[in-house]
């Protein structure tokens, strides 16, 4: 306890304990009286509260973040006061970004804290989407139960797609609301992750493949370009809009899409010159 102004205490730490007593009838407890600062006294009420058993991760992670946000805790401090990996206490920070249904869910163990987490990354809309499609218990289909592999491949196959397949010019992607890192609170400058916002990346992959197609036909007489079969509506647009701009397409069926070469090991050649050789080549 702290003895305010007015001559009353104030529990720091023990409102379960104080509240329990009083069901259990009884008239006197015992007690530490104690002088604290505002910031003290808050400091203990939190970290006391995370010496709990029963602590939901949506706690835990509000906790952390009243010590960093009001009392300048850093990761490191977190990290050593706590005896928590930084990637354990980074992760309990991310479900914050969570919509209040999904943070329910993790309460009640009706999610797992792995899955969860995955969710974060997303803005708050596809949640509540992927929510109503996917995780509503009345949803005969749910994703519920799914291990967290198995859940990132679902979130990624109808929801989401791998920037870093994509060719063109991402800077404007940085900071975009469907892009994942945006809402990744611990994402590296620069790093790309998934874009959730599939229309999107389709137009600016179609104009990067025309723009593309325009400088090397500047250089070249005649030019052949492979697209990716299931990617037929982009194939389709690009062809129209090339057509448009005054040049013959033709289309050509491919029995073998082209590989990609394979950068050489130096451990595979037994002298410099031919390394450098395949360097060249590849």
């Amino acid at each position: 306890l702290r003895k305010k102004a007015d001559g009353r205490y104030e529990i720091i730490c023990g409102e379960r304990r104080y509240r329990a007593s009083k069901i259990a009838g009884l008239t006197h407890i015992s007690a530490v009286v104690r002088e604290y600062k505002d910031s003290e006294s808050m400091e203990v009420t939190i970290i006391e509260n995370l010496e709990r058993e029963d602590l939901s991760p949506i706690e835990e992670a509000n906790s952390y973040a009243n010590l960093m946000e009001v009392l300048n805790y850093s990761i490191e401090d977190l990290t050593i006061r706590f005896d928590k990996s930084e990637s354990t206490i980074r992760g309990r920070l991310q479900v914050r970004n969570l919509i209040d249904e999904i943070s329910m869910m993790v309460n009640k163990n009706e999610i797992s804290l792995g899955n969860a987490m995955e969710l974060s990354k997303y803005n708050q809309d596809m949640q509540k989407a992927i929510y109503k499609d996917h995780l509503d218990e009345d949803n005969f289909a749910n994703w519920r139960e799914l291990p967290t592999k198995s859940f990132i491949e679902k979130l990624s196959a109808n929801y989401s797609s791998d920037l870093n397949s994509y060719t063109f010019d991402k800077t404007a992607c940085k900071g975009c609301v469907f892009h994942s890192a945006t809402f990744d609170l611990f994402a590296q400058d620069g790093e790309f992750a998934n874009c959730q916002n599939r229309t999107c990346l389709d137009e600016k992959q179609k104009q990067h493949i025309v723009n593309a197609t325009i400088e090397i036909a500047a250089k070249e007489k005649d030019v052949e370009i492979c697209v990716i079969p299931y990617k037929s509506n982009i194939v389709s647009d690009v062809k129209n809009k090339i057509s448009e701009m005054g040049f013959d397409v033709t289309e050509k069926q491919v029995e073998k899409l082209p590989e990609p070469p394979q950068a050489p090991n130096k451990d595979d050649f037994n002298n410099e010159e031919k390394y450098q050789n395949a360097k060249i080549e590849y």
